[in-house]
């Protein structure tokens, strides 16, 4: 059986691109082996790059031309704002996003560089969390496609629900 797939027509919505869910920053620290516990080891490169699911997704789309809107929340901390400022940066419209009390999703990945093996320790304030009530029906609606990951479940099927009632295509991602 074929599902079908029918993209709203170009200048139909105000945005190509919808994206609701997480945005997070990568707290990257390659070093050259995994150190052993109770150890002390340099660091041969660190960096701090956002991104988190949605967000890259989006940023992705922007570059390849598309208009975008971000909607989802950031925390009120440096992190969160550089989260968002690389959004902004794509030119990735964050208006429909919030700002909540707290730090944002940030993730500490070690990187051992002799094999590439990675262990990420991730955390996320409560206050990022959005409630299925608080999801508004035009923001992920505005674009002709919807992007959403699953980490909100009952807030993500909500913004599908409102999706599928306007004709636009969802595009779930579980990562």
């Amino acid at each position: 059986m074929r599902i079908p797939f029918r993209v709203p027509p170009a200048g139909s919505r105000p945005f190509d691109v919808a994206g609701f869910g997480v945005n997070s920053v990568d707290l990257v620290a390659v070093v050259a082996e995994y150190p052993p516990s109770n150890s002390k080891q340099r660091l041969q490169r660190f960096a701090r790059l956002p991104g988190g699911e949605i967000a890259t997704a989006l940023t992705v789309c922007a570059r390849l031309g598309w208009t975008a809107t971000y909607i989802g929340s950031f925390g009120s901390d440096e992190l969160g704002r550089l989260s968002r400022e690389s959004l902004v940066a794509e030119g990735i419209a964050v208006a429909d996003s919030r700002t909540v009390a707290g730090t944002n999703q940030f993730a500490v990945v070690l990187v051992d560089a002799r094999s590439g093996e990675r262990t990420v320790l991730w955390d996320r304030h409560p206050a990022l969390s959005m409630d299925a009530a608080a999801v508004r029906e035009g923001p992920v609606t505005s674009g002709r496609m919807l992007v959403l990951d699953c980490y909100e479940i009952a807030a993500a099927a909500k913004a599908g629900q409102y999706a599928r009632a306007a004709g636009i295509p969802t595009v779930p991602g579980c990562g």
